[in-house]
Order: C-alpha cells, then sequence, then structure tokens
C-alpha cells in the first residue's frame, strides 16, 4: 500500500517505496508503473516530485521508459537498488571523499602512463566509448555504470596490471560513487562537461602528452569532488 508523505525528502521517500515494493516481490520485472500524474495523486506531493524520482530511478537501473507507454521495472532491478545501498552507506560512512581523494592519486598515475602506452586500438576504443555516451546522453538514456567504462578502459591503456587489479577490485565502490555523483546533479550539461573532460583526455593520449593527462583527470575527479561536497 502506498502511503502518502510527510518528510521533507519526498522524491527520495518515492525512491524508497518504489525500491521495497520490488524487494518485497510486489512489483515485478516488466511490471509498468503508473503515470506520474496517479503517482503524484498516491503520494500527495507534486508531478514534478514524481518526475524526479523516476529519473533518479531510471539512472540507477531500477526502471526504464519506453516513449509513449511509461515507464517500467528493469530486469536487473535489483542490481540497481543493491548499488543505490551502497550509494547511501558510502554516504553516511563519509567514504566517498577518501575514495575521491585516492582516486585523484592512482588515476592521475594510470592517466600519465596511459598517454606513454596506449595502442592505436586502444586509443580508438576510447573514442567509441564516448561516441557511445554521447549518444546515451543526447537520447536520456545514460546510466551511473556507463561512466566507469572510461575510466577502466585508461586503467587498460596504462598496461600496468596492478592498477587494473586495483580498480577492478573496488568496482562496486566506484560505480556506486558514479551514481551519487549522477543523483547529486542530474543534469545533462554536467554530464556533457565530464564528456569533454573524457575527450581531452584522448587528445592528450593519442598525443603522448602524459603530463597534461594526469592534469586533467586529476581536475576530473577534483571537479566530481566539490560537487558532492555542496550537495552534503
Amino acid at each position: 500500500m502506498i502511503k502518502p508523505l510527510v518528510r521533507k525528502t519526498l522524491h527520495e521517500e518515492i525512491v524508497n517505496q518504489i525500491m521495497d515494493g520490488i524487494t518485497n516481490g510486489r512489483l515485478q520485472p516488466g511490471n509498468r508503473i503508473d503515470g506520474e500524474a496517479e503517482l503524484a495523486r498516491q503520494f500527495e506531493v507534486s508531478r514534478n516530485i514524481v518526475r524526479e524520482a523516476l529519473k533518479s530511478l531510471e539512472l540507477i537501473g531500477v526502471v526504464h521508459t519506453i516513449n509513449g507507454k511509461g515507464s517500467f521495472i528493469s530486469e536487473d532491478a535489483l542490481t540497481g537498488i543493491e548499488l543505490m545501498r551502497l550509494v547511501r552507506m558510502m554516504k553516511n560512512e563519509n567514504y566517498t571523499i577518501d575514495l575521491l581523494e585516492s582516486r585523484i592519486m592512482i588515476e592521475g598515475d594510470i592517466a600519465y602512463l596511459a598517454a606513454q602506452r596506449a595502442t592505436k586500438k586502444d586509443i580508438e576504443d576510447l573514442s567509441i566509448i564516448e561516441r557511445e555516451t554521447e549518444e546515451w546522453i543526447k537520447k536520456g538514456s545514460y546510466k551511473f555504470q556507463n561512466g566507469l567504462r572510461f575510466h577502466m578502459k585508461v586503467a587498460e591503456c596504462s598496461k600496468n596490471h596492478i592498477m587494473q587489479k586495483f580498480l577492478r577490485s573496488i568496482s562496486d565502490e566506484l560505480t556506486a560513487q558514479r551514481g551519487q555523483l549522477i543523483l547529486a546533479h542530474k543534469s545533462n550539461d554536467e554530464l556533457m562537461l565530464e564528456l569533454k573532460e573524457h575527450i581531452s583526455m584522448i587528445k592528450f593520449i593519442k598525443e603522448r602528452k602524459p603530463e597534461e593527462t594526469k592534469k586533467v583527470m586529476q581536475m576530473h575527479i577534483m571537479r566530481a569532488m566539490r560537487i558532492l561536497k555542496e550537495c552534503e
């Protein structure tokens, strides 16, 4: 049973109730969610708040939208819910900033090595990732897992197996952190700015400029840190 909302974080309460419905089996993969107007009536909130909640659920892969048909529970909704829980755990334990500080140091050096060691095929793969990312952003189908692909590929370009293994070992945390960042701004303009930073790194990798690549990577992660600090 849907309950009227009384707390200030209204869109988070909608997210919580829909996720609870999935975990308790009331909502199944493939089920259509009621439309914005009906959800707004049931939750006793504005349609803008419902829209914000559905956008958050779509970004974490819990729901997907089909134009003209509505929003549906995704097949991998439970995976998205687990990632959301990890996002909240990291935020509550102030783990996110520690992870970002570590990434500034480690991924800066990874980017430096990538500019020295990336093959022509590596650079082509990076460019493909960014073209696909741009299409996802423009179509509104971007998911926060998408951004991790670029960083993992840069690690692969470094040819340093220990650094690659390290990033893979914390891939869940990296994905959750990405989710926290995307949920904080939910802006296509911000996503396009990140894309431009990725493209700048590809350019410097192609030109074999390790110092410049490292600098852009560190600035890229530091900007994410500023966004999250501002949202605290």
